[in-house]
């Protein structure tokens, strides 16, 4: 490829591949990753190959990015962009550098092929278990396995894509999912005297059925609406769904759909609230959930084996109920909506506990900082790209 001299070139160009310029788990950390980057070693740059449908927080957030110092280039077009525009414009975009290492997390194929023939290292990061089939082994197989180095965002990732794709454990790396841990300190992270008494419930994810709302909106009819409110930040398929269960079960004054959220924003939406539910079916890892233990929040969260693996829990819990009491607040049997409102009228019930799952919450959360999470990935950028000289 041409070699054209820029500012970037005594250094290691980390280009990252994503889908949109959008607000969702993967994007946030990958620009995450870029901004924590040491920039005396490396130069990240990100590349999107579609719109985002909100072009007012893409806008915002490709602004963020360049204060950041992040080279930001996107493929202008619909969502349906064409392949070989697609391969294209990343070829046309990596001939500008040198000393190039890509790093994926979905779009794969674009990406092997933009790089044909070349020697170019290339890293891709899985965030779940499952939803994958024969295709996603033959390209394992065939293009992946000599050419990438794989990375799971945590021990149930690995377990699932060794399984589902056929990639040997050894050659997986566990690197867990980071966030800026102080952004989301604060004094009164936690509203330990509400003074007009309403417990406040916050969920933060895409409106879909892996999140698992529906489970939580079935569980309000089982407790004291009273002196609820239960506010749900994002967007998704399942809106319209939601909105009309709210309707038919009279939950309108104790549920908020806040819609999206910019990252910015989440620390101070977190702070307002004073217990996190996070109800999903299945998960990678869970940015949301450190998120909100940085934040000190009491939790209550699905029995998932992502969520054992974030609080620490390797030995079976004792459940009664359907619920079990932990540390930093409490696990409910997932898709179990009597379970989880249980859960929910002893939190209620026990707000003396709270402060104790506040600061364990917080004190976990600093296991996860973005600083752990990208010196691995530097290790790992470095090694890939000595590896091909």
């Amino acid at each position: 490829m041409n070699k054209i001299k820029s500012h970037s070139e005594d250094k290691i160009n980390v280009i990252y591949i994503i889908g949109k310029f959008g607000i969702g788990g993967i994007e946030t950390l990958i620009y995450k990753i870029a901004k924590n980057l040491d920039r005396r070693f490396f130069y990240p740059t990100i590349i999107a190959l579609n719109d985002y449908e909100d072009r007012t927080i893409e806008s915002q957030i490709i602004l963020s990015l360049k204060k950041d110092g992040i080279e930001t280039l996107k493929l202008s077009g619909s969502i349906k962009n064409n392949r070989l525009r697609k391969i294209l414009f990343i070829r046309k975009n990596l001939e500008r550098k040198k000393n190039i290492v890509i790093h994926t997390n979905s779009d794969i194929i674009n990406s092997i092929l933009a790089t044909w023939k070349t020697k170019i290292p290339m890293i891709n990061t899985y965030h779940l278990p499952i939803g994958f089939g024969k295709k996603d082994r033959i390209v394992y197989k065939l293009f992946m396995k000599n050419k990438f180095k794989i990375v799971a965002v945590s021990e149930a990732v690995k377990v699932g894509i060794s399984k589902n794709i056929g990639i040997e454990k050894s050659k997986i790396e566990v690197i867990y999912n980071g966030i800026e841990i102080e952004k989301f300190n604060s004094n009164s992270n936690v509203n330990l005297t509400n003074n007009n008494n309403v417990t406040k419930l916050l969920s933060i994810g895409r409106l879909d059925k892996q999140k698992g709302f529906i489970f939580a909106l079935e569980a309000l009819k089982y407790v004291n609406l009273k002196n609820i409110e239960y506010d749900i930040a994002g967007d998704g398929p399942l809106k319209k769904e939601l909105e009309q269960f709210v309707f038919n079960n009279d939950l309108e004054k104790q549920v908020h759909f806040l819609g999206s959220i910019s990252n910015d924003n989440v620390p101070h939406l977190l702070w307002t609230a004073d217990v996190f539910i996070m109800p999903s079916l299945y998960e990678g890892f869970g940015i949301s959930l450190i998120e909100a233990m940085a934040a000190g929040k009491p939790l209550i969260l699905s029995s998932i084996d992502p969520f054992y693996e974030v609080l620490g829990y390797y030995d079976a819990l004792q459940f009664s109920n359907g619920f079990a009491i932990t540390k930093f607040g409490i696990i409910f049997e997932v898709g179990n909506y009597q379970a989880l409102a249980n859960a929910i009228n002893w939190m209620i019930e026990n707000r003396e506990k709270w402060p104790e799952f506040s600061k364990n919450s917080y004190e976990r959360a600093k296991d996860f900082d973005i600083s752990k999470t990208v010196l691995k990935y530097q290790m790992i950028y470095t090694k890939s790209l000595l590896k091909n000289e």
